[in-house]
């Protein structure tokens, strides 16, 4: 399963979504919510403190969702947190989960109740796809002196490709080791702290004309502007291991390959993780 689509993010909306919070602080405005960056000091984050914060974005068309996550480094775990749907800007509405506790330890699915927290922090929640015109998260009231410290909010409609048709190499658990690394006159070589971002590669096929769309949705008309993906390859056995994704500079084709039992276009889309936890 990925998901590179964000309602939330003013840049993917191309000033066709109306993207608002009920209050935001100075300097950490709206156009922080959903910027993928990672980092809290630049996040969203309201004015007021224990009361409920609602982030809305209104649409130009219907627009399906069955996916939302919420980035590490936020203080999301342990409270509770809503999303909600309409298609009369907020006169009528419909809740589509609402979950109590957001879990504070990693484990759990995407598709069960409370979701799913990675190993680094995030959650990630599935649910059944519906469509409106307007889509809104609410941070229901923290507690005395709190309020929501949002490093990216995601939500959008997924991507799971058809099973069979999906391969990923042993590399799966592979990493590309960074650091910085500074060297004396004498040859004295000094490393500074390191990094080792996941890296792989998905190997996708097309049986369906829906996968087609959806590959052009995510990695053609998204991944391939540089707006990062979140990437579930063990989502039934070891969801927690999901990660924020990118892809790497490099060429990406669709090819034709023979070796399938009927002849389906195929493409190659290597990955590399965003901005990996120490």
């Amino acid at each position: 399963m990925l998901c590179a689509e964000n309602l939330l993010n003013n840049l993917q909306a191309q000033q066709r979504f109306t993207i608002a919070a009920s209050s935001e602080a100075t300097g950490y405005t709206v156009d922080r919510l959903a910027n993928g960056r990672r980092h809290l000091g630049d996040r969203f984050e309201p004015n007021n403190t224990n009361t409920d914060v609602t982030l809305t974005t209104r649409c130009d068309t219907l627009r399906a969702a069955d996916f939302v996550a919420l980035d590490r480094a936020g203080n999301h775990r342990g409270y509770r947190y809503q999303l909600l749907g309409s298609n009369d800007n907020f006169t009528t509405s419909r809740t589509v989960f609402d979950v109590n506790t957001i879990p504070t330890v990693p484990g759990g699915r995407p598709s069960e109740a409370y979701g799913c927290v990675t190993d680094e922090g995030a959650w990630l929640k599935t649910f059944t796809a519906d469509a409106f015109y307007d889509w809104r998260v609410t941070s229901k009231a923290m507690g005395a002196g709190l309020k929501p410290q949002v490093v990216g909010l995601w939500v959008g409609k997924a991507w799971q490709p058809t099973e069979y048709l999906l391969q990923l190499p042993l590399e799966t658990r592979g990493y590309d080791l960074s650091y910085v690394t500074a060297v004396s006159p004498y040859g004295w070589r000094g490393k500074g702290q390191r990094a080792k971002p996941r890296s792989g590669t998905l190997r996708l096929g097309f049986p369906s004309f829906a996968d087609v769309i959806m590959y052009e949705r995510h990695i053609e008309d998204l991944a391939l502007r540089g707006y990062p993906f979140w990437l579930c390859w063990q989502k039934d056995t070891a969801p927690w291991r999901s990660i924020l994704a990118e892809l790497p500079e490099g060429r990406t084709s669709l090819t034709v390959d023979t070796g399938w039992s009927a002849v389906y276009p195929t493409v190659e889309v290597s990955f590399i993780e965003v901005e990996p936890a120490a």
